[in-house]
C-alpha cells in the first residue's frame, strides 16, 4: 500500500522539478523617460541605461538597440530587452529623446548680489554649426556663448557688452532649462562688479 502511494507523488515531485521556465526577465529603465537635451552640450548622449531582472536567474544582461546623434537636433529611440538562461525574452521598452536647440522664448528669472532679482521673457537662437547661443531680451542682452571644452555646458567668454560691461560665465544645460551664472563689471564705473545667476525655462 505504502509503495503505490510513493510511486505517484515521486512522479508528481520529478514533473515538477523538470518544468521548464517560460517567465521572462522584466526589464526597468533608468534615469528620465522621456528625456531632452540640447544639441552639442555631450560628445556621447549620457545613457542611464536600464536594469533586467530574471524570477531564475536573477539580474541578467540588457540588450540595447538604437542611438543619438548629440550633433543632430530631432526624435531618437533607444531601446532595451533582455534574455535569460532559458531563452525567455524580455518585452522592450524604449526611451524617447529629444535633441534641441536653444530656440524661443525662456520665462527668465535672475538674481544678482547688488541689484537683487528681476523676471525677464529672453528669446533664444543658437547656431550649431559654430556652437554658440544667443540670448536677447535678456539683462546682459547681445552676448553670444561658446561651447566650453567640458561637457554639458557653454561658457561665456570675456564679452564686452559695448559700451558699459564686461561679461564672464556658464550656462548649463538641462532638458528644456538653462541655468546662466555669470559676473558683470561696470567699465565706466569705479570697478564696480556683481555676480548674478539666472534660470531659463521654456
Amino acid at each position: 500500500m505504502m509503495k503505490r502511494l510513493l510511486l505517484p507523488l515521486c512522479t508528481l515531485f520529478v514533473l515538477s522539478a523538470c518544468k521548464k521556465d517560460e517567465i521572462p526577465p522584466v526589464v526597468e529603465i533608468m534615469g528620465n523617460n522621456p528625456d531632452t537635451v540640447y544639441v552639442k552640450i555631450y560628445s556621447q548622449y549620457p545613457d542611464a541605461g536600464a536594469k533586467a531582472t530574471d524570477g531564475e536567474d536573477g539580474e541578467v544582461a540588457v540588450i540595447v538597440t538604437g542611438s543619438v546623434d548629440m550633433n543632430v537636433p530631432g526624435h531618437y529611440v533607444i531601446r532595451y530587452s533582455a534574455q535569460d538562461d532559458n531563452n525567455n525574452f524580455a518585452t522592450e521598452v524604449e526611451r524617447h529623446v529629444e535633441v534641441i536647440r536653444a530656440q524661443g522664448d525662456y520665462a527668465s528669472t535672475e538674481n544678482c548680489s547688488s541689484s537683487g532679482a528681476n523676471n525677464y521673457t529672453t528669446t533664444a537662437s543658437s547656431n550649431s554649426a559654430n556652437d554658440t547661443i544667443s540670448l536677447t531680451g535678456f539683462p546682459i542682452s547681445g552676448y553670444v556663448t561658446r561651447a566650453v571644452v567640458r561637457e554639458g555646458g557653454y561658457r561665456i567668454y570675456n564679452q564686452t557688452v559695448s559700451p558699459v560691461m564686461d561679461i564672464e560665465g556658464t550656462i548649463d544645460c538641462n532638458g528644456s532649462t538653462m541655468e546662466v551664472s555669470y559676473t558683470r563689471t561696470d567699465l565706466q564705473g569705479p570697478g564696480a562688479s556683481e555676480t548674478c545667476t539666472a534660470t531659463l525655462k521654456k
